[in-house]
C-alpha cells in the first residue's frame, strides 16, 4: 500500500534497509499491525490509540530487534528471557 500523507492514525515511521522492508512489512501485517510505504519507500507502521497501541509498539519493536539486534544481543535477550 502506498500513501500520499500521513494517516490521522498513530502511526511510527520505521527506518529499515530496502532489503529488509518487505520482511519487516510481512511481519507487522502478521502480528495484525498495517502498515505503509510511502512514495520514497519509507515503511509506515499505523497503530492503534491507547493500550493496543502500546502493545503494537512492543511488538514493533521486537521485529525490529530480530532485524536489526546483533547475535550477541539476541543470545542475551533469549538467555534473559529462559531465565524468567
Amino acid at each position: 500500500m502506498e500513501f500520499t500523507q500521513i494517516p490521522s492514525e498513530c502511526s511510527q515511521l520505521v527506518a529499515v534497509h530496502p532489503w529488509e522492508r518487505t520482511m519487516v512489512q510481512q511481519r507487522l501485517e502478521d502480528l495484525g499491525i498495517p502498515t505503509r510505504l510511502s512514495p520514497d519507500g519509507q515503511l509506515l507502521a499505523l497503530l492503534d490509540p491507547g493500550e493496543a497501541g502500546i502493545q503494537q509498539a512492543r511488538q514493533l519493536q521486537l521485529v525490529l530487534f530480530r532485524f536489526r539486534g546483533r547475535r550477541g544481543e539476541m543470545i542475551d535477550w533469549l538467555e534473559n528471557c529462559w531465565s524468567r
